[in-house]
């Protein structure tokens, strides 16, 4: 038997200070103290301090080094948070079995290492922009007559308390036939009192205020394989692979809430949806006869409509900004003194907003744009014409049209290279190794996004993002 304990406190303390002054009118450039200037224009200055209090214990069993279990609690404080609501506490528990260790695996030689792993635990998080975000607070507006107001400058919010991750894991790795690693795991991750700024009407005479505005939940699985193909004395090749899947959903909003809309962005989240689905009216087609665009009227049994309107906002499809799959594989190949690696990586059914769109697709605009995309060629021009490009003149109204399937896969990282001779280098006495190698980064992309990259957008567009650039650079590593 083997026990370790731990049992520890923490504090912390941030204090951030603030001032700030303009002033104009110096008389004589070699007066530049604030105090020489004629007009003093403006000024500001504030203080903030917040404070985090903790104490905690973990605990580590191990029996035989086949069994191991750990345990931690902690009690966490902050004064982010309401009087009655700033202590909180956190735990964890895990267990792990070594079942190579067991006896009656002793005997089966292609299985090098097995283990099963199961880990429950809560976490906090105080993480918001404000550090007196559960205060009400007064500030000063603009000066009359050089006198400053006063007035409410943030609503209270005496309830915000910490947001909370219960996460549930089970894991099961291993090695086979000293060649083959394999990791497989399932997650659950369940948050409680989710922490947010949330926009107030204009009537208030406020623009925000942090609340605990949901519960949300988190469930996937990830895969990992790494295969020795070829492993001999001179020769090794190594292929490794990962897949994530990932899917949350909308458990809980906050007094009672069924669905809360963030128009500006195409998402709303609404309880039992995935929390970034793409939610805007659904273009339905251009009708043959007149060229006019069509969409779907929510609630109905696939009735169409030629009158765009907010009310025609809906979920499209389960399609989300967010891809629920991930993953990536790799190679590495050694021979002698050389080596070869290449990186891919992947994402599937994830959708995002082209916002180059409103140019390279804008009916209205058709002789004033200097590019468009090839799809306009088959613009409505005619009865019967079937074609998804409106009649020339159609306004760009905000719709599925905008967004694009941003699935991918992209060789991000390939190298080459070659490591001098051991005997060449010796003869040095300094050098005690050198390699010369070319890298490739981004040199290859498939995807039908017509976007120009689909790794950099998100939910709600690409615009101000640069794409990533393809690059090669070469080099000398050298050791002494």
């Amino acid at each position: 038997n083997n026990i370790t304990a731990l049992l520890g406190q923490e504090s912390i303390l941030r204090h951030y200070r603030y001032f700030n002054a303009t002033g104009t009118g110096l008389t004589d450039d070699r007066l530049t103290a604030f105090g020489t200037t004629t007009n003093v224009s403006s000024w500001d200055g504030y203080n903030e301090e917040c404070t985090f209090n903790s104490f905690f214990f973990n605990l580590n069993y191990n029996f035989d080094e086949r069994y191991f279990v750990d345990a931690s609690v902690r009690r966490d404080g902050s004064s982010l948070f309401g009087a009655n609501h700033r202590y909180a506490t956190f735990y964890a528990i895990g267990a792990m079995w070594k079942i190579k260790h067991e006896a009656f695996m002793q005997n089966v030689g292609w299985v090098d290492d097995l283990n099963l792993n199961v880990t429950y635990g809560t976490t906090g998080n105080s993480g918001m922009s404000s550090w007196y975000a559960s205060l009400g607070l007064v500030g000063a507006g603009s000066k009359y007559n050089n006198i400053s107001g006063w007035g409410l400058s943030q609503v209270p919010n005496a309830d915000l308390t910490w947001e909370t991750v219960a996460t549930t894991n089970v894991a099961l790795s291993g090695r086979l036939l000293n060649r083959i690693g394999f990791d497989v795991q399932f997650y659950r991750k369940y948050s409680s009192n989710l922490l947010m700024e949330l926009p107030f009407s204009a009537t208030t005479g406020h623009t925000s205020g942090w609340g605990n505005i949901a519960e949300l939940s988190n469930t996937g699985v990830d895969l990992s394989l790494d295969v020795d193909i070829i492993h001999s004395k001179n020769f090794l090749w190594n292929v490794s692979a990962n897949v994530n899947y990932n899917r949350n959903r909308v458990e809980k909003l906050y007094q009672g809430l069924n669905e809360l809309s963030f128009y500006d962005e195409g998402l709303k989240w609404e309880v039992g949806h995935d929390l970034n689905e793409v939610f805007t009216p659904v273009f339905a087609g251009v009708d043959p006869q007149d060229g006019s665009p069509t969409w779907y009227i929510p609630d109905t049994d696939g009735e169409t409509t030629k009158e765009f309107s907010d009310d025609l906002y809906m979920f499209w499809d389960g399609k989300s900004a967010v891809s629920p799959w991930s993953g990536g594989f790799s190679t590495n190949i050694s021979w002698g003194n050389w080596g070869l690696n290449a990186d891919f990586s992947w994402i599937g059914d994830r959708y995002i907003w082209v916002n180059e769109r409103y140019y390279t697709r804008n009916t209205q605009n058709l002789l004033g744009q200097s590019n468009f995309e090839s799809i306009m060629n088959t613009i409505w021009t005619k009865p019967g014409d079937v074609t998804e490009i409106p009649k020339y003149g159609t306004p760009m109204n905000f719709d599925t049209t905008w967004y694009d399937n941003a699935s991918f896969m992209r060789l991000k990282n390939v190298t080459l290279s070659y490591s001098l001779p051991k005997k060449l280098l010796e003869k040095t006495n300094v050098v005690s190794g050198a390699r010369i190698y070319v890298t490739g980064r981004n040199l290859l992309t498939f995807t039908n996004f017509l976007g120009y990259d689909p790794e950099v957008g998100y939910e709600n567009g690409m615009a101000g993002l640069y794409p990533n650039s393809r690059q090669i650079v070469g080099g000398i590593e050298i050791q002494f």
